[in-house]
């Protein structure tokens, strides 16, 4: 029945944030979400990191786990191999290889809570029972763990590319992995910028920008208790004015625009699968 499923309008008729369900696939939810879904806003409110994330980078966070799955997905089978030296290329197939792992466990452990979920909605399950389940098993936590640990491989695969592994130039291949980690929240708080502003900065790192180098605004200085109205978009959620570092203002990204650029974000998937199987080829022909 309707009555066990989770009410989209607060007791006071109040169609905010904080009452509307948590929408979309929950394998691409960020920790907020979780904690919205099992514990409501109360609980966010109280964490401005959480909070924060909840209102303004729900689509960051999910554009990016598409990307990485997307990445992931095309690479070619692991490469490491515990049995050769710790050369330069070795060190990269290692990397890559462990962000592979951690992508195929984040990916384990999220897919059996999706069906859960899935399975309480289609049959008029007990949301309740639902949420108790996954608060004993702690799951918030346990996925803020996994994107922790997803987000550290990034960046190391995202190292080891810089320092031209082998004398290979995958400075391309550094600004993907680069990117993608700063799309991938872990509800801490390390970057308030959201809206174009965020998107041009990961614009930025594709066309090969050092991560590092960017300006970024700790939680602290955001205006936190600002009330945001939309939570699916993060692009509609800032109507306020922004500039690149030199105060220029940024100019929107077209339909067109936006397209141009996953079409070449494929293209450098395409090229680092070519790398990444030509580095497999050459290192068992060398074992032969």
């Amino acid at each position: 029945s309707t009555g066990s499923r989770p009410s989209r309008v607060g007791q006071d008729g109040a169609c905010t944030w904080h009452h509307l369900d948590v929408g979309g696939d929950c394998r691409y939810w960020p920790v907020s979400a979780w904690v919205q879904f099992l514990l409501g806003w109360t609980e966010l409110d109280a964490h401005p990191p959480w909070r924060y994330e909840y209102q303004t980078q729900l689509d960051l966070h999910s554009f990016g786990l598409t990307a990485l799955q997307v990445v992931v997905d095309m690479l070619p089978p692991s490469l490491s191999d515990p049995g050769t030296t710790q050369d330069e290329l070795s060190v990269l197939s290692s990397a890559v290889s462990a962000l592979q792992s951690q992508w195929d466990h984040y990916w384990a452990t999220v897919s059996p809570l999706h069906g859960r979920l899935m399975d309480t909605f289609h049959n008029g399950g007990d949301w309740d029972v639902l949420k108790t389940q996954f608060l004993d098993q702690n799951v918030h936590g346990t996925i803020a763990a996994l994107l922790r640990a997803l987000r550290s491989s990034l960046l190391e695969v995202a190292r080891v590319c810089r320092r031209r592994p082998g004398g290979l130039d995958l400075r391309e291949a550094a600004g993907l992995f680069a990117a993608i980690s700063m799309l991938v929240n872990t509800g801490e708080g390390e970057d308030c910028s959201h809206g174009p502003r965020r998107w041009m900065d990961v614009t930025r790192v594709l066309g090969g920008a050092d991560r590092d180098s960017l300006q970024t605004s700790p939680l602290s200085a955001c205006n936190l208790h600002t009330n945001v109205a939309s939570t699916a978009s993060t692009a509609s959620t800032s109507n306020q004015k922004v500039g690149d570092s030199a105060g220029r203002p940024l100019r929107p990204q077209s339909g067109d625009d936006m397209m141009s650029q996953l079409s070449h974000l494929k293209d450098r998937v395409d090229w680092l699968a070519r790398e990444m199987a030509s580095l497999g080829d050459k290192r068992g022909d060398a074992a032969a």
